[in-house]
């Protein structure tokens, strides 16, 4: 399927060779061949266990990664690059252009990654809750700005 296919093969009690294929209900990201007395299932038990998904979203002026938990599973969603300058710390007569033209490079930078978290985690994986992460200033502002729809 197109989510893998689990295959358990064993030798019965009796000397019966039997064979177990199972489609999961989620892509299987591991491979595991192991000689054993017993079946390993604990990843299969993670996929059944586990239905709710949160977005997870690391944030910083220089870029940002968008993602999904789903039980023990992380899907990276969108990796985005920013080219916010850092805060200025020189002085002088454009000290404080320089400034303004850096806060306002930050809002469009949360604008655009707003918007496109509105369409991932709204639209295209509904999530439960989002988690943010990143330097505290940083997120402070990102969660301030406007595009960011209330129902995240």
């Amino acid at each position: 399927g197109e989510n893998g296919i689990v295959i358990f093969c064993g030798i019965t009690q009796t000397n019966k060779v039997e064979f177990f294929l199972i489609s999961p209900p989620d892509p299987v990201g591991i491979k595991l061949y192991l000689c054993d007395h017993v079946f390993k299932i604990d990843h299969l038990k993670e996929m059944l266990e586990s239905k709710q998904r949160y977005g997870l979203i690391l944030i910083e002026r220089g870029g940002a990664t968008l993602a999904t938990v789903q039980g023990s599973r992380i899907d990276i969603l969108r990796e985005e690059e920013s080219y916010v300058p850092g805060k200025h710390k020189m002085g002088g007569q454009s000290q404080a252009r320089f400034q303004r033209l850096t806060e306002e490079a930050a809002q469009r930078w949360y604008t655009k990654i707003t918007e496109i978290m509105n369409t991932l985690y709204l639209e295209d994986y509904p999530v439960e809750a989002i988690i943010v992460g990143g330097p505290a200033l940083t997120k402070s502002e990102f969660l301030e700005n406007k595009s960011l729809d209330y129902r995240l």
